[in-house]
């Protein structure tokens, strides 16, 4: 191995030990981990087990070489297992809901109860995401505040990280060029609040949204759910936003109708009949006729592929009749029946029988 190799492979160790000291100094800074931290507790754990297979590669190729660098490997293993031993104390040792138990007293008469409470390990919480749009936006920052930015285990060149990963797309080019460090973490969300905390825009973006709801050419429960559905989440944000939607039932329901195919929209002005309907009553219409339009459908699917079945048997059916079986005379191995074969009849009555004997054959047949 030329001089070079060596000095790429502990390079490469090098950047590998440099990754489990960073790994250690969150650890290190972490007293009391709270239960947003043990998440990140366990995914470096797993880094950190895959740091050791890729240095386990690397120290190898060394040490083949040069029987002196196993000393680097010694004290690699002992950092190792004393950090992956810190990690499985501060995660077991997080405080959770135990078995426990109460004793409740009474003015009028003492009693004592006992309530246990088992402990349940809740699966991870997955980080909100922001990809740019403008109806994504104001859910984003609420849930990004209880998760990240309002968590004091964290640093801010911390949450600057979980907050590049959260954001994708067009956004993330906002602050893809800040370095990771605290004083970054203000900066990038300043940025993002600036360009997107817009409500002009956003309740603009939701309004048209509904505008541009796909319309329907013949009945079909899927795209009459995606008008429901899509409406309602868009009126949902618009009522966030404290608009006044309460008030726009006429021109909703304008709106939507139009959206509808003929059928549908026939039914449903034969429901609401002269009386000024409300959008609720318009939406539990659209629910119900999705649901006897699915009902339907599978109904017809079924009948289809049951005809369909029957179809099938019936024409295997009319192959299988056509068959004929043929059989082997037992006596001279002919395809004849043995009450056909000539040389069989020429024997006589005694010798007959004494052939079927010998075959085992029916003496009735």
């Amino acid at each position: 191995m030329s001089v070079q190799d060596l000095a790429i492979l502990r390079k490469q160790r090098g950047l590998i030990k440099a990754s489990c000291t960073r790994i250690k100094t969150y650890v290190d800074s972490i007293n009391q981990p709270s239960a947003l931290v043990i998440p990140q507790l366990e995914e470096r754990k797993d880094k950190l087990e895959n740091y050791w297979t890729e240095y386990n590669v690397v120290q190898t190729k060394l040490e083949l070489t040069d029987d002196a660098e196993v000393n680097d490997r010694i004290t690699f293993e002992e950092a190792f297992y004393s950090l992956a031993a810190r990690i499985r104390e501060l995660t077991i040792s997080t405080p959770s809901i135990r078995g426990s138990s109460a004793v409740l007293t009474s003015t009028s008469n003492s009693s004592g109860a006992t309530e246990s409470l088992s402990h349940v390990r809740l699966p991870k919480l997955s980080l909100p995401s922001f990809s740019g749009k403008y109806d994504e936006w104001f859910p984003f920052p609420d849930m990004f505040n209880a998760v990240i930015h309002l968590n004091s285990a964290l640093s801010n060149a911390q949450k600057l990280q979980y907050l590049k990963s959260s954001v994708i797309g067009k956004a993330s080019n906002i602050i893809c060029s800040l370095e990771l460090s605290d004083a970054n973490y203000e900066v990038a969300w300043s940025r993002l609040r600036e360009r997107y905390d817009n409500q002009r825009v956003v309740i603009q973006n939701h309004i048209r949204a509904i505008m541009e709801l796909p319309s329907l050419t013949k009945e079909n429960y899927l795209e009459l759910r995606q008008i429901s559905d899509g409406a309602a989440k868009h009126l949902h944000a618009l009522q966030v936003l404290k608009r006044p939607c309460d008030k726009w039932d006429d021109i909703l329901i304008a709106i939507l109708t139009s959206k509808l195919d003929s059928c549908t929209a026939r039914e449903w002005q034969s429901l609401a009949g002269s009386d000024l309907p409300t959008l609720k009553q318009f939406f539990d219409f659209l629910n119900h006729h999705c649901q006897a339009l699915e009902a339907s459908t599978k109904s017809s699917n079924n009948a289809a592929k049951g005809a369909a079945k029957n179809s099938q048997s019936d024409s295997k059916r009319q192959l299988a009749c056509p068959a004929t079986i043929k059989t082997k005379c037992n006596y001279c191995k002919e395809e004849h029946s043995i009450y056909y074969c000539k040389d069989f009849l020429a024997l006589s009555v005694p010798q007959r029988n004494v052939e079927v004997r010998n075959r085992k054959l029916c003496t009735n047949c």
